[in-house]
């Protein structure tokens, strides 16, 4: 469907603030990079320093933010993550976000046109929430969230009392749409004014008003075809009440492109132009994408720490053998039979969850058959862990560590365990 002409979306601000505060965290990271702590986020004493160097830092009156307390800096992480612009740096046990100069230098290479789609695709399309250590059952993902917030607005504006600000069911109260807020905020589709900090409570705006580019953004979004059925129909749906003046688009059900179920999100590399061909009509200067290389695969003898309790074993695997092997090599470190099921969780390379799963479970599109999956292929550093979940009954959760990865060794065939500790515990408590 062609643009109609009568509209217009503005052309990209190339002082957008989403650009001025990336170019800012990556000038950072470039140099002393951001002390890290658990869940590979800043680490809680990094925070407020980062927040006065925005260019519009947040008002808190708390005595010792968290991570979640700056929805602004986690905001820009989740588009640092899912970019691939910062990396995990790990010395022994302390961590550090640092840039990854390859990613940037693409990045950089980019007009502000074309920066600002390539994130504008990463938050709407390619991000996951998980990435900010953020877990919430009401909406999964930053799209529906933002239609939710934008809705949430009105026509007219939102201003809230200060009793709903410090409310924990104030109207932007979730974790979720204060990040989105920020986003939104950060790619112009809406003003805030943030009001006074309120002591001891967590950041809520004041007053939030919708931009004209925010309803032209809006609309173009619901031509989209690239996005999904429910989400554009969610806007077109709304279209009055949403405040966009063009005329509604004809939606229609496309089927989705099959996916592989092999290797991780992120493995066969990533461009961030899903968004490109309903934004190019506006931006014409919109002509490249952000993009990550392939991760390489990567053969050797890969050496796992594997710990249950005060227990432990490391086990050497090739490269080669698939994630399967793996698990039934812990089972029998452990002398656990093997009738139940059992999966991995762990991060790919953008930040979000990775769920690999017994051959016989159901999986959904961010879950993968242990299979399909090769040791070479799961997207671990050294030091990096995950979590392997044995029968859903008695929950046997075993800690996995890379600890190294050797080089190829002729004589591994399959997986060995090559060191123990511990006696393992009895898989089935005694009845008698």
């Amino acid at each position: 469907m062609k643009p109609n002409p009568t509209a217009e979306l503005p052309d990209v601000d190339p002082n957008a603030l989403v650009l001025r505060d990336i170019h800012t965290l990556l000038d950072v990271l470039a140099t002393d990079g951001i002390e890290a702590g658990n869940g590979n986020i800043p680490a809680m004493k990094a925070l407020a320093s980062i927040n006065a160097l925005l260019a519009e830092p947040i008002r808190l009156d708390l005595q010792r933010g968290q991570f979640r307390s700056y929805p602004n800096i986690q905001a820009l992480y989740l588009l640092l993550r899912t970019t691939g612009l910062v990396r995990i740096e790990r010395s022994g046990s302390k961590l550090k976000l640092v840039l990854d100069a390859p990613n940037a230098e693409t990045f950089r290479s980019l007009n502000p046109t074309e920066q600002f789609g390539s994130l504008m695709d990463a938050w709407l399309i390619k991000s996951r929430l998980s990435a900010i250590d953020i877990t919430d059952n009401w909406h999964s993902n930053p799209l529906t969230v933002m239609i939710d917030c934008w809705s949430r607005i009105t026509a007219s504006g939102r201003r809230s009392t200060v009793q709903e600000r410090a409310s924990p069911g104030g109207p932007f109260a979730r974790d979720v749409c204060r990040v989105s807020l920020w986003l939104m905020r950060g790619f112009g589709m809406i003003e805030l004014e943030q009001g006074s900090a309120i002591r001891g409570k967590p950041w809520h705006p004041q007053t939030v008003r919708r931009t004209p580019f925010g309803g032209a953004l809006l609309a173009a979004l619901a031509r989209s075809p690239s996005l999904p059925y429910f989400d554009r129909t969610a806007i077109t749906a709304n279209w009055a009440d949403f405040g966009l003046a063009w005329n509604p688009p004809a939606i229609r059900r496309i089927k989705p492109a099959g996916c592989s179920a092999a290797a991780p999100r992120g493995s066969d590399g990533m461009s961030f132009d899903t968004l490109q061909p309903a934004f190019q009509p506006y931006w014409p200067a919109w002509q490249r994408s952000h993009s990550l290389p392939p991760r390489s695969f990567r053969e050797g003898a890969f050496v796992f720490k594997v710990s249950l309790n005060d227990i432990w074993r490391v086990i050497a695997i090739p490269a080669r053998k698939s994630v399967g092997s793996l698990a039934d090599a812990i089972l029998k470190s452990v002398k656990f039979d093997e009738d139940h099921l059992w999966a991995f969780d762990l991060e790919d390379r953008l930040g979000g969850g990775i769920n690999i799963k017994h051959p016989y479970m159901d999986r959904d599109a961010d879950a993968y058959s242990a299979d399909d999956v090769l040791i070479g292929e799961l997207p671990l550093a050294v030091g990096d862990c995950m979590t392997f979940t044995y029968d859903y009954g008695d929950n046997w959760q075993f800690d996995v560590e890379l600890m190294r990865v050797d080089d190829p060794d002729r004589k591994l065939k399959a997986a060995r365990v090559i060191e123990s500790h511990g006696k393992a515990p009895r898989q089935y408590a005694d009845w008698d």
